[in-house]
């Protein structure tokens, strides 16, 4: 329904006929050439959606439209989701930037730094890890933190269901899907194939990542644990508790609200 301009691009709520009648309310995108189908219910989604969007329009970034081309092919929930994460992340480096040209550094920029850190702390287990079988020594590595952390429990009994599960619905993309679906994600965020569109490209992204943020996004290891982290997320229906270092992040995902729901992010308390 997207696709046709049928549902908002953000929050996927249906536009009936009579919500499409007013055009007062629906927002399109804000390009002017018409390439990009996307509509929004409402300014609220449209001003939300700005942390994504550009790196996902087709008219504003076209090296997407095969990405998400092949997300639909294979109905990959996780390597869309792993997309809409890098956009947020690549968009919010940008804001950074023009945050610490105004105020010359003082203070600005923290946007990235925190999602940096939430997708840091997602619960990482590789897709190679998964296919050999070596989830084995995560999830005991895991235990350990029971020593050091009480909470560190959450993530293994998180992480024996997910595989459990994931086993329970077949099999996985074979390596052959995986390395053409880092060249889709690759050629939509760093280096498209057309001359055109790489200089599209440069228009929404001014500056490149940090070598940690692009080496964890890009390399095809990173791409692995970058949709091993967005698999093992996509279970996460009750309460998930993920130990990153020292932090513990408790995350809840609230169905209640629609098909795709709210997800709630607790971060450890300051003392």
């Amino acid at each position: 329904m997207q696709l046709v301009s049928r549902a908002c691009t953000h929050c996927t709520t249906p536009l009936t006929d009579r919500l499409s009648s007013s055009s007062s309310l629906i927002q399109r995108c804000p390009t002017t050439s018409g390439a990009c189908p996307a509509r929004f219910c409402n300014r609220l989604c449209l001003k939300r959606s700005e942390k994504t969007h550009a790196l996902l329009c087709p008219a504003q970034n076209p090296a997407s439209v095969p990405l998400l081309a092949f997300v639909r092919k294979h109905s990959w929930m996780a390597l869309h989701a792993l997309a809409q994460c890098t956009a947020r992340l690549l968009l919010a480096y940008q804001q950074q930037g023009r945050q610490r040209q105004r105020d010359s550094g003082g203070g600005a920029g923290e946007g990235m730094d925190e999602d940096w850190h939430v997708y840091c702390a997602l619960a990482d287990l590789g897709l190679e890890e998964r296919a050999h079988g070596n989830w084995c020594v995560c999830v005991l590595r895991a235990f350990l933190h029971v020593f050091l952390d009480p909470l560190g429990i959450g993530l293994c009994i998180h992480a024996c269901c997910v595989l459990w599960l994931s086993r329970l619905h077949g099999a996985e993309p074979d390596r052959t899907t995986w390395q053409a679906a880092h060249k889709a994600f690759v050629q939509a965020f760093v280096e498209p194939p057309d001359a055109a569109w790489q200089k599209k490209l440069a228009k929404v992204l001014k500056r490149p990542p940090p070598k940690e943020v692009a080496d964890a996004l890009f390399t095809y290891d990173g791409f692995l644990h970058g949709l091993g982290r967005m698999s093992l997320s996509a279970w996460s229906s009750i309460v998930v508790i993920i130990i990153n270092n020292a932090n513990a992040y408790k995350i809840r995902h609230d169905r209640s609200r629609g098909a795709r729901g709210i997800v709630h992010v607790s971060f450890p308390s300051q003392s």
